[in-house]
């Protein structure tokens, strides 16, 4: 057996050298030929076993009561012939040859556990080369288990060997028995030896099925050679045996065909595994399959009685008709869990959505159905490609009920697994070098497949796709014509993703496009961003960043859209699509540290081609970058500057909620509201704590208009550090973060510097009313913090001219290229009051400075953003 310590020194030797790989594949490979060296081992083994058994059966099937075994033959088995020891007792003898093999055992588990050793070394000295190799980027390139987690790890592994060493003693006490005939038996050493038995073979069989943990396919008649499908249930269509097809081949498997009830699942054969969706455990299913008519996908993956989880191949699109694919998925409960009540696998053909799918048929055979957190515990379950890859071993990648244990027995298998796993982790590390942590999560992004990929239409909706281009066409049935695809990024509360792609409009009926992303959890948590500011006919870039709400579970996806003003206008009408782009900046730059859209349109600008697939490579993003620093130089700032738009909300109405927050939603905008504390707090008419929790984390600016409403300028010094302690400690009471920003009440104080001096110890801005502003925008190089000006759209029926107003100070904000904040006190569908707006008006001006192109941001986010601005010009 090759020595692992050579293997490290010859790593050591190249891992600088051009010869890193090679070396590297070639020590990993003798380790694996370590491991199948084992196996052929453990099966002489069970070989050796089974002759035993064999012998003994012989001898005791002769024996009956009219035949009795002869003294000679029990006699004879007290005596090894291989070493001529005699014993008293066939029980003295097992007994001494037990101890010789357990010292051999223990020599063995030695140098078992020095190898283990050496491969730890091998893993720690790579680790700790690849460390030395990417100290030049900010790479975490594994996340470190918790203390908690490690020890139970520890525990597990501990286990593991215990049960492994005291197999290994009952395999080979068993296989150094040897019986001879001979003259002296006691015929109650053999009533002993069985231990309750009607044999002593049968006592040695029972032990070898206790020890032989195998691999279980739990599925009943997973390869249909039973001439029945009782065990399975079918959604959608009908099943039958293919010997039952006349124009399908004479096999055993079963034909699925659709009743195009569905208008994207075709005929779904299932099978219950267990009445309960389960919690921890990890499930392995994989099915063989074939088109017999076209169909997009072939897929198998498992349901509840509500809900449904199945992947996207990498075939779909491409599948060819009477090819055997096979496919599979792991199921993690843990990461995707939208299922109830009963646990089932299923299989189907997939169809595009709005094709006729009555009558389309596919072929299944071959089902498995692995429970992998049974077998290899919790924590040590293989991926899905381990498991595809292991299951080359079996005819057909199949096998009935429970593996060969000849084969691949439960330590080996889980040996072989682990040695995988290792080389596999190492292989990972050395290619994520030359690749960085910017990750596309769009496959497919640039349609360079032309059959669309992990692509999905929507309702009314259908594609063409050629020149790496996608047209998204409607179909007359519905406004918004939209293709979807789930991304690998896992659903959280807060986190910010990028989004971006080269649109053009072809008709002049498209009103606006959009991106839309949504999680397991759909309905009213569905975040928008819609593009208005485009000419047909004209490529342009669209981008935008969108928060996820604090409800949601499982994977994001992402959904590009294009909006008709009714469903006859889209018919025909497309819309260009090219260069998809998903960036999970949460996961890549930390949370409260994700760039702003802007940075991120100029960082993926300064890439090659404007868009990556999967992974940016290091150098290109390292070149972006600096790119974008000296661009920031170059411009003195100009390249941030751009006209903002903030719209405040004075007191903390629930009209905030209520009425603006959905359409703000919508329109895939937020805003600010300076709150009234003791309102919340005693008023009926205001926004509550969980409410303003929720706008918070929905990405709302949520700060300070004092505890008690009172005009400062008429307050003592000590009385005004009371209202903005107070105020503080009412946020802490919410569970909400400190107040950073402060809007004076009846803008009082606005032109007292001895109230703004107080303001500025506790906020970073106060913001002024309309009547003591000095102008209607700010200016970003003369900006006054302690004194915003700002405007009011408290707008009704009896001065609806303020809209107009309004819109002429949007397009000289645009024109200064400023920043404009807008008041707004209680939100009403119908208004009369003087500290009122009335929906519709407010709506007319914010739609206006979306047309217009403004960036709607909070107060904190133009303040943040100003002061990069002017940490640059500076």
């Amino acid at each position: 057996m090759a020595k692992i310590q050579h293997l490290l020194n010859k790593i050591r030797t190249a891992i600088y050298g051009k010869e890193v790989r090679g070396s590297l594949a070639d020590g990993l490979e003798a380790i694996n030929k370590e491991t199948e060296d084992a196996t052929e081992v453990a099966v002489n083994v069970e070989q050796r076993q089974d002759a035993v058994e064999q012998q003994f059966d012989d001898v005791l099937n002769e024996w009956t009561s009219d035949k009795p075994i002869s003294n000679e033959e029990t006699i004879a088995a007290r005596t090894n012939r291989n070493t001529g020891e005699n014993h008293q007792t066939l029980g003295q003898r097992l007994d001494a040859e037990n101890k010789k093999v357990s010292a051999q055992l223990a020599d063995n588990k030695q140098l078992i556990n020095k190898n283990r050793n050496d491969i730890g070394d091998l893993g720690t000295f790579v680790e700790g080369e690849l460390s030395n190799l990417k100290e030049y980027t900010d790479l975490e390139l594994d996340k470190r288990a918790t203390k908690t987690q490690v020890s139970e790890e520890l525990n597990k592994k501990a286990d593991e060997k215990y049960v492994n060493v005291e197999v290994e003693k009952v395999r080979k006490e068993i296989a150094d028995i040897v019986t001879t005939p001979a003259d002296g038996v006691n015929q109650q050493e053999i009533i002993n030896a069985r231990e309750g038995k009607k044999s002593l073979g049968a006592n040695m069989r029972e032990i070898r099925k206790r020890t032989n943990a195998s691999l279980q396919n739990v599925m009943k008649n997973g390869d249909f050679k039973e001439d029945n499908l009782n065990n399975f249930g079918v959604f959608y269509g009908n099943m039958r045996l293919s010997k039952f097809e006349d124009d399908v081949d004479d096999y055993h498997s079963v034909v699925l065909t659709s009743n195009g009830s569905s208008d994207y699942f075709g005929a779904s054969i299932y099978q219950t595994l267990q009445s309960q969706i389960p919690q921890l455990d990890k499930w392995y299913v994989k099915a063989r399959m074939r088109a017999v008519e076209d169909v997009h996908d072939l897929t198998i993956g498992v349901r509840g009685i509500k809900g449904i989880k199945h992947p996207v191949s990498e075939n779909a699109g491409s599948v060819k008709k009477g090819v055997w694919y096979d496919v599979s998925y792991l199921f993690d409960p843990e990461k995707e869990h939208n299922l109830t009540g009963e646990f089932r696998v299923f299989a189907c053909g997939i169809y595009p959505s709005g094709q006729n799918t009555s009558g389309k048929r596919v072929e299944v055979d071959n089902i498995l159905a692995i429970n992998l957190t049974k077998f290899f515990g919790y924590g040590n379950e293989p991926t899905k490609d381990q498991m595809d890859k292991l299951l080359e071993n079996y005819p057909y990648r199949y096998f009935d009920e429970e593996s060969d244990a000849g084969n691949l027995s439960s330590a080996n298998l889980k040996e072989m697994i682990s040695h995988k796993r290792e080389i596999e982790r190492m292989s990972n590390e050395l290619e994520i070098i030359n690749n960085s942590s910017l990750k596309n999560g769009i496959d497919n992004g640039n349609f360079e497949n032309e059959n669309g990929g992990k692509w999905r239409t929507e309702s009314g909706t259908t594609w063409e796709i050629s020149n790496n281009t996608m047209k998204i066409i409607g179909l007359g049935t519905s406004t918004i014509p939209r293709i979807s695809q789930e991304t690998p990024f896992v659903f959280r509360p807060g986190k910010i993703v990028y989004i971006r792609f080269l649109g053009r409009v072809t008709s002049q009926s498209c009103e606006r496009l959009g991106i839309a992303t949504y999680s397991d959890v759909a309905g009213n948590t569905i975040q928008y961003a819609f593009f208005n500011d485009f000419k047909v006919n004209e490529q342009k870039v669209f981008s935008a960043t969108v928060t996820m709400p604090e409800e949601g579970k499982g994977n994001i996806r992402v959904q590009v859209r294009a909006q008709y003003p009714d469903a006859t206008s889209s018919d025909g009408n497309s819309v260009e699509v090219q260069k998809v782009l998903a960036i999970d900046l949460t996961e890549t730059f930390g949370a409260g540290s994700e760039p702003t859209k802007e940075q991120m349109d100029e960082i993926i600008n300064n890439l090659p081609n404007q868009w990556f697939d999967d992974r940016a490579k290091v150098a290109d993003v390292q070149k972006s970058f600096m790119s974008y620093v000296f661009n920031k130089k170059d411009k003195g700032g100009a390249g941030l500057k751009r006209p903002l738009i903030a719209i405040t909300f004075d007191d903390g109405f629930r009209s905030d909620i209520d009425l603006v927050y959905p359409e703000f939603k919508q329109r895939g905008i937020t805003g600010t509201s300076y709150i009234w504390t003791d309102r919340t707090d005693n008023y009926a008419g205001a926004m509550n704590p969980d409410d303003l929790i929720k706008l918070k984390l929905n990405g709302w600016g949520i700060e300070c208009h004092t505890r008690d409403h009172l005009r400062l300028a008429e307050l003592s010094d000590q009385e005004i550090h009371e209202q903005f302690q107070a105020v503080n400690q009412d946020f802490e009471r919410y569970g909400l973060p400190l107040p950073q920003h402060h809007a004076l009440p009846f803008g009082s104080g606005g032109n007292v510097k001895r109230v703004q001096d107080i303001v500025m110890q506790y906020r970073k801005s106060c913001r002024n009313i309309h009547s003591n502003s000095s102008g209607i925008y700010n200016d970003w190089d003369t900006i006054d913090f302690s004194a915003l000006n700002a405007r009011s759209a408290d707008i009704t029926d009896a001065n609806p001219h303020v809209v107009d107003l309004r819109k002429s100070d949007i397009d000289l904000t645009i024109e200064k290229n400023g920043i404009l904040i807008l008041i707004v006190h209680k939100v009403s569908l119908e208004t009369n009051g003087q500290y009122e707006a009335k929906l519709e008006h407010l709506l007319s001006v914010v739609d206006y400075a979306i047309e217009k192109g403004m960036k709607f941001v909070t107060l904190d986010e133009m303040y943040e953003r100003v002061k990069e601005y002017q940490n640059v010009v500076n």
